[in-house]
């Protein structure tokens, strides 16, 4: 096979429906499974070659549908047993959604184990177009043409096998077209990596689908990190010019959640020291480097904290300034070595300190001058945290200063950052002594990727801190600590070596996109008031619901005079979130389904019973639910339809949004009280500060009508149960105190008052069969809209009392 790209999941909805509006062709039905990530169904041959042709056009390559042969040589992955994973059919459901498990309908794309080149859906899910006619012998036909391979077979230059058919597209003509990998009602024996089939190219069947191919090299991106091909620059010994660094790039976690934004740098010649500056900056030379990734800001308590709770580090101090965005300081160069590794197991990508060169090519961002922007020290405080009085001086969040010319913030300033090439006065001068050695003649040659002296007693450290003056803070400006060292203002920064998937550069050009239009939203990072309230902006100019950060903390969740779930009474603390002031309302849900034209709730689906203008049953119009009543809380919505409304919106903002863990949800709903409802335990107030079955009248009511709690939070209590993240189990809060009161072993990390450890940032069990649900509804009395009060549901439950509120990583 010739080197080609395959389509990570099928052609989902989302992306063909974009087609179609941009077409004005119709959109194929979706069944009333839901559109979105699954992938689209309904599409003929004939529809998806047109689908092919419009991306062509739209990107200036070249996409179509897959040969057979690209097919199954992308689903096997290097395999030869039935299935892309083995011959095990009981193993099938780990990696496909077929007739045992799929329900009878389609599944968002990608929920499922890949391959092992990282595809998903080849088994299963939907059958897929393929570019060829389908004839039933046309393997034989195949194998009759080119020979059977002899014993003595050898591989060309190209990597080709004599005997082999080299790339085959099928017959030339037929009938039918061939269809690949088996579908939601299809049994396992249909769904192995080498069953064939075809269909008629004009059959459209809520089964049947697509997968694209795509040929041609990938130029603004480097899958293949070698050296550039010659021409007339390499000829004068000169770098090509690079291309365009690639910010807003992540690698998600184990647990899915995301890491550290990154820039991908490209390769390049730089003239690394200072002639005009320190002896140790001496003599300036030329050097040159492969590709890299480089952390777009210092790494921040926010995430250095995680890998302290993760491996069960001693957090380093903050020395009172506060922690979240603020670089992590107090750390040794062994420290930054060890969350490196943390993080490269948790990724599966190669994460290390910056060398010394690669630190410098970053800060200089394609500069010669004193600093990233130029010579004038005047215009420093613009980019940098800086300053000599070591006494007033303190870190700041990162992001907050302007970035260089390749979207790196804080590289001047706020902290000093270890790198990984051990530290010595004269390492420029016995580079230049080596590179002068190995030339032509006596000119100096560029040195490539060095690393630094063999051995040392220091570290390098780079680029300044809140302490420094302006001259510390310069591009070439070095030094050197004990790797030992923990002071208040050493940090560091991350390089990542690994090439990025495709799915991580898409994400990163929409967050690109969206900085262009407004860059608030990916540039400095906010810093909020406790229970202060914002607002982030939406993409087409408009607001997002509003937000109130909290500043995070440690509580007591449940109550022992409660129900046997929420007992016993357990200390949970959290790290700082903002939820939404009030539940999300009818008119901010519905701007999401105009936008999208999906995930519309219960009283608004067409053709369904509960419709509040065509429906025969008027269970929503009791409750006053309309269009026009944009201040109700949404109801009628599932748990599904509310991840979809949170990832919608972390598109929109360029934030992350999601619904708050139960944990977070009690924490901000008793906003400091330990009572039974936010404001005491006098049941006879509660009408101040919630629409309950005593005062509600059986309707919905407009949010923010009623007393704010503590934490300037409206409606915690009653109108609608909210949902949460989590799943629930009645013994979720026992299994959670004996799993703190076991791991407690340290008395520093024990709870004031408890006999275990607090839990930190608990998520509830990894499976279940309902959703929790909090807060009480307008039908609910007074006992069941307690702060500790937990209720459940169906995660695609959908009912005229069931609403949720937002979170928001900050």
């Amino acid at each position: 096979m010739s080197a080609f790209s395959v389509g990570q999941y099928p052609l989902t909805f989302a992306e063909y429906d974009r087609y179609c509006q941009a077409e004005g062709k119709k959109k194929p039905d979706d069944e009333g499974w839901g559109r979105g990530e699954r992938p689209v169904i309904n599409i003929s041959w004939d529809e998806a070659r047109g689908f092919c042709k419009w991306l062509s056009e739209q990107t200036g390559e070249s996409y179509r549908l897959l040969t057979e042969a690209e097919w199954e040589y992308a689903c096997r992955a290097g395999s030869t047993s039935r299935y892309c994973f083995g011959d095990e059919e009981k193993d099938l459901g780990d990696y496909a959604w077929y007739s045992a498990n799929a329900e009878g309908r389609t599944h968002p794309v990608g929920k499922k184990t890949p391959n092992a080149w990282h595809i998903h859906d080849m088994h299963g899910n939907v059958w897929e177009w393929c570019q060829d006619w389908f004839r039933e012998d046309y393997y034989a036909q195949l194998a009759s043409s080119v020979g059977a391979i002899a014993s003595g077979a050898t591989v060309d230059a190209s990597g080709t096998t004599s005997g082999a058919s080299r790339d085959p597209s099928g017959p030339q003509s037929g009938s039918p077209r061939v269809i690949r990998g088996g579908s939601w009602f299809i049994d396992a024996g249909i769904c192995r990596s080498a069953y064939r089939d075809g269909n008629g190219p004009g059959y459209r069947g809520d089964y049947l689908g697509f997968r694209l191919s795509r040929t041609g090299p990938w130029r603004d991106y480097p899958f293949t990190l070698g050296q550039p091909e010659p021409g007339p620059q390499a000829e004068q010994g000169l770098a090509p010019a690079p291309e365009a660094p690639i910010p807003w790039l992540r690698d998600n976690l184990a647990d899915e959640s995301e890491g550290p934004d990154m820039v991908w740098l490209p390769a390049g010649t730089f003239q690394m020291g200072d002639e005009l500056g320190r002896d140790n900056e001496k003599p300036a030379h030329q050097v040159r480097l492969d590709t890299f990734s480089v952390g777009q800001y210092p790494v921040t308590f926010e995430e250095y904290d995680r890998f302290c709770a993760a491996t069960d580090r001693e957090p380093p101090k903050d020395y009172g300034w506060g922690r979240g965005r603020r670089p992590s300081v107090g750390v040794s160069w062994e420290d930054a070595q060890a969350y490196c590794e943390w993080l490269s197991e948790q990724t599966g990508a190669s994460y290390r300190l910056l060398t010394e060169a690669q630190w410098e090519y970053a800060c200089r961002a394609g500069s010669s001058t004193r600093y990233c922007f130029d010579d004038d020290e005047e215009a420093l405080g613009e980019y940098a945290w800086y300053g000599e009085d070591w006494q007033k001086g303190s870190t700041h969040p990162v992001g907050e200063k302007r970035p260089n010319a390749w979207q790196l913030y804080d590289m001047h300033g706020n902290v000093w950052e270890w790198v990984s090439d051990w530290y010595a006065t004269d390492s420029y001068e016995q580079l230049t002594a080596t590179t002068r050695l190995v030339a032509s003649g006596d000119e100096q040659r560029a040195s490539e990727n060095p690393t630094g002296p063999e051995s040392g007693s220091g570290r390098v450290v780079r680029g300044g801190s809140w302490g420094d003056g302006a001259g510390s803070c310069r591009s070439a400006y070095r030094d050197g600590s004990d790797p030992g060292d923990r002071g208040d203002n050493l940090g560091f920064r991350l390089s990542r070596t690994d090439p990025w998937p495709l799915d991580a550069l898409t994400l990163a050009r929409q967050r690109a996109a969206a900085h262009a239009e407004a860059p608030s939203q990916l540039g400095p990072k906010p810093t909020f008031a406790p229970n202060e309230g914002f607002r982030d902006a939406l993409s087409d100019g408009g607001e997002a619901p509003e937000m109130v950060y909290l500043p995070g903390g440690t509580f007591m969740m449940g109550d022992d005079q409660g129900s046997s779930d929420e007992k016993p009474v357990h200390p949970v603390r959290l790290d700082a979130f903002a939820i939404g002031r009030t539940p999300v309302t009818v008119g901010e849900y519905l701007r999401f389904c105009e936008a999208t034209d999906e995930h519309w709730p219960e009283w608004l689906e067409q053709g369904g019973e509960y419709h509040i203008e065509t429906g025969s049953n008027d269970h929503y119009r009791k409750r006053g639910v309309s269009r026009e009543a944009v201040d109700l809380p949404i109801v009628g919505v599932s748990w599904e339809d509310a991840q979809a409304y949170c990832a919608w919106l972390g598109e929109q903002t360029g934030e992350t949004y999601a619904l708050p863990s139960e944990a977070e949800w009690e924490f901000a709903c008793r906003s400091g009280s330990q009572t039974r409802y936010c404001f005491g335990d006098d049941e006879e107030r509660l009408g101040e500060y919630a629409w309950y079955s005593a005062n509600a009248g059986g309707k919905l009511h407009p949010v923010g009508k009623k007393e704010r709690n503590d934490w300037e939070l409206q409606d915690m209590h009653g109108n609608v149960w909210e949902r949460v993240s989590d799943w629930y189990a009645a013994s979720y809060s026992e299994q959670l105190a004996d799993a703190a009161r076991s791991e407690a072993s340290d008395p520093e990390r024990a709870a004031s008052g408890g006999e275990h450890a607090a839990s930190e940032n608990p998520t509830g069990p990894g499976s279940g069969s309902y959703r929790v649900v909090r807060g009480g509804s307008w039908g609910n009395v007074a006992g069941d809209c307690r702060s500790a009060y937990r209720g459940r549901d169906g995660p695609g439950r959908r009912g005229d009392y069931l609403g949720f509120r937002l979170s928001r990583k900050v």
